[in-house]
């Protein structure tokens, strides 16, 4: 994916949304999720668990959606503020969405995403940011 000067990838630009969507597909596998998890994450319900296919294929792009935007742009701050915070450990980093908390009532982050969506990203990415401040 190429950066222009600005710094600022074109996220209306279907060769980026096609590579983000590869980048996210990879994270979410790294995370362990199925096929049907990852459709719930990235609210790809209506097009059902082949959508996953076609994106890690590349035959279709993430849409162009703000909503769309929103769920890649919180799954991969998480990513980044987990290998902040363990950057020793990937098992603890790409294990840690599966992992009882207990800032979230003793649930499991991934547990929270799936059922809020958006707000639970946004809840998840803040417990991270969170962390990283503390």
């Amino acid at each position: 994916m190429s950066i222009p000067e600005n710094g600022h990838a074109d996220l209306h630009d279907e060769q980026v949304r096609s590579d983000l969507a590869r980048v996210v597909l990879e994270l979410l596998n790294r995370w362990g999720l199925s096929a049907s998890e990852q459709v719930e994450l990235l609210g790809l319900q209506d097009e059902g668990p082949t959508a996953i296919d076609q994106l890690s294929r590349g035959e279709v792009v993430l849409p162009d959606s703000p909503v769309m935007l929103a769920r890649v742009g919180n799954l991969l701050a998480i990513h980044k503020g987990l290998r902040l915070l363990f950057p020793e450990n990937e098992d603890i980093r790409f294990g840690w969405v599966r992992m009882c908390n207990s800032r979230l009532d003793g649930e499991a982050p991934l547990t929270i995403m799936l059922r809020d969506g958006v707000d639970g990203l946004l809840r998840v990415r803040s417990i991270v940011d969170a962390s990283l401040s503390a």
